[in-house]
Formats: C-alpha cells, sequence, structure tokens
C-alpha cells in the first residue's frame, strides 16, 4: 500500500520502497478499481508450486520464487508453504534482513 496514493502496489524484492507484502492480490484491477487481497491462510493459486516448499516475495514485481532463487542485497521475505501443488498456506514473515 503506498502512503503516498492509498493505492496498492506489486511488491517487489530489488525495487526501492516495494520489498512490503501484505497479501497476495485476489484480482487485477484497471487503475482506481477495487482489489481484494488474501492476507493469510490458504489459497489456491494459478502456478504450478511444490508440496513442502517456502515461497518467498521475489525481484519480479507481484511474484513469488523459492528461496533458492533469492540473492544478494534482496530482502528475505517469506510469503508463504506450498501445501500442495496447487494451495499456497500465507503467512507473510518479514525480519528485515536483506541478505549479504
Amino acid at each position: 500500500m503506498d502512503a503516498a496514493t492509498n493505492k496498492w502496489l506489486l511488491s517487489d524484492n530489488n525495487g526501492t520502497g516495494t520489498r512490503q507484502v501484505h497479501g497476495i492480490a485476489l484480482n487485477g484491477a484497471s487503475l482506481n478499481q477495487p482489489i481484494s487481497i488474501h492476507k493469510s491462510g490458504d489459497i489456491t493459486i494459478g502456478a504450478t508450486l511444490v508440496a513442502g516448499t517456502d515461497y518467498w516475495l521475489s525481484g519480479t514485481a507481484g511474484g513469488l520464487c523459492p528461496r533458492a532463487d533469492l540473492a544478494t542485497g534482496m530482502d528475505a521475505v517469506q510469503v508463504g508453504i506450498a501445501k500442495s501443488t496447487t494451495v499456497l498456506a500465507v503467512d507473510v514473515q518479514d525480519p528485515g534482513v536483506t541478505l549479504a
């Protein structure tokens, strides 16, 4: 959520001021249209997950990645853990750590 505009933005792990995660958007929206945010709990997403794998905020705006894709300079923001190939248990954890 951008404090200046009061609008949701895509988070990414390598952009100044965009390294916060408040949840996962449940719908796409045009400018100034409403959006629903899933903040915690199980969500079935339209991507293939690996059960048991933890997923993190990626360097691609709006994206998730497995821990192995994190690199130096990225903030370690865990978004959730896959319960199956389609279900992500969302529990955002942001310890405020930048990888060295």
